[in-house]
């Protein structure tokens, strides 16, 4: 009875494992110089989390810490005199930084003034048919 139930615990712990790693994301190795985007909790009074960005930077590698860790600073640029941040973060709390081709942005065409007013009008229309609709069915006396 006992060895029955060792071996369904280590069936399942084989299984947990399985789905768990296919999950997991392969950690590459980044390089002293290579810019990242880093995971912060960030806490601003007034506003929600829900709008806040996820991920802030660009921050530069400085060298890998451990395994695991790595430390990164602020980008030259942006450094103020003797004050800039730097700090180990976690593989998981870092993702590659790639910049915005300004060419993908330049490509998209203006809408006119016209096509958004109707889509405003359309929008409209579409609120009234639904309220219209709710009425019929919450008063069928209409």
């Amino acid at each position: 009875m006992r060895n029955a139930a060792r071996l369904n615990i280590i069936e399942k712990q084989e299984k947990v494992k399985r789905l768990v790693d296919l999950r997991r994301r392969v950690v590459k190795d980044l390089f002293p110089g290579e810019l990242v985007l880093v995971r912060r909790k960030l806490k601003k009074k007034g506003k929600t989390k829900k709008l806040l960005p996820k991920y802030v930077g660009p921050f530069q590698v400085v060298k890998k810490v451990c395994p695991t860790t790595y430390l990164v600073e602020d980008l030259p640029a942006q450094r103020k005199k003797k004050r800039f941040r730097r700090f180990n973060a976690h593989v998981v709390q870092i993702r590659k930084f790639h910049p915005r081709d300004d060419a993908e942005w330049d490509d998209w065409p203006d809408e006119p003034e016209d096509s958004i007013e109707s889509s405003h009008h359309q929008a409209n229309r579409l609120k009234k048919k639904r309220q219209w609709h709710l009425k019929r069915l919450f008063n069928p006396i209409l």
